[in-house]
C-alpha cells in the first residue's frame, strides 16, 4: 500500500482520504467512482494536504510497471476529489459529513454560510473563543464556531449573548434528532433554584 500527500486548494474546506482499489490496468470512470472518501486532513496556509491511499492489486508480471501505476492512480484521485459525490466530505470546522437522510447537507457551513454570509464581516470573531470565526451566524448577528455553541450546553439552544432563539433548522442542524423546544430549557435561576431543591432532599 503507497501513501501520498497531495496539497491542493479547492473551493470549499474539506477533508478527503481517498482509498483507490485498481488493477494495473488504466483506471476507469467506475473504478473512480468507487473510491472511498472519509479520514482526516489538515489545513495548512490555504492549503489541504489530501491523504491519498492507493491500493495497487498487481501480479508479479505487472511489478515493472509499478511506477506508472502511481502517478495514474494519483492522476485519478484528484480527478475523483472533484466527481465523487460530496456525502462523503468532512467539513474542516465541524467534522460533520455532508450527508443526512433527506440527501441535503446537514453541516452548518452548508446550512448557514450562504444564508448569513451577506452579514458576517471579513474580521468576525467567535462571540465565545474570540477566535476568527467564518461558518456560523446566528440570525441575531452574533458569531460563533459550531464547537463552541455546542459547548455551551443547553444554552446551546438560544444565542450565548443575547439569548434570542435559534431557528428550527438550526436547532436540528445543531442537536440531531433532540426534539426539545425553547420551554424545554429553563433561565439559570430556575436551574440554580432546582439544583438548591435537590440538595435540600
Amino acid at each position: 500500500m503507497l501513501r501520498d500527500s497531495i496539497p491542493f486548494s479547492p473551493s470549499q474546506k474539506w477533508k478527503y482520504e481517498v482509498d483507490v482499489s485498481h488493477s494495473c490496468f488504466q483506471m476507469e470512470h467506475t473504478s473512480i467512482q468507487k473510491a472511498i472518501f472519509s479520514g482526516m486532513g489538515h489545513e495548512k496556509e490555504d492549503e489541504i494536504m489530501i491523504l491519498i491511499v492507493i491500493r495497487f492489486f498487481v501480479g508479479k508480471s505487472h511489478v515493472p510497471h509499478h511506477a506508472t501505476l502511481k502517478e495514474k492512480g494519483i492522476e485519478a484521485a484528484i480527478q475523483a476529489l472533484f466527481q465523487f459525490p460530496d456525502t462523503h466530505a468532512i467539513c474542516t470546522e465541524c467534522g460533520l459529513t455532508r450527508s443526512s437522510e433527506n440527501g441535503r447537507a446537514q453541516c452548518e457551513s452548508c446550512l448557514f454560510l450562504e444564508v448569513f454570509s451577506d452579514k458576517k464581516g471579513p474580521k468576525a470573531v467567535c462571540s465565545i473563543c474570540h477566535e476568527p470565526a467564518f461558518r456560523t451566524m446566528l440570525p441575531c448577528g452574533h458569531v460563533f464556531h459550531m464547537t463552541c455553541l455546542l459547548q455551551m450546553d443547553r444554552h446551546g439552544l438560544k444565542c450565548p449573548n443575547c439569548r434570542s432563539a435559534l431557528p428550527s433548522e438550526m436547532k436540528r442542524a445543531f442537536f440531531g434528532g433532540c426534539h426539545c423546544g425553547d420551554d424545554d430549557f429553563s433561565d439559570d435561576d430556575d436551574e440554580d433554584d432546582d439544583l438548591d431543591d435537590q440538595d435540600d432532599d
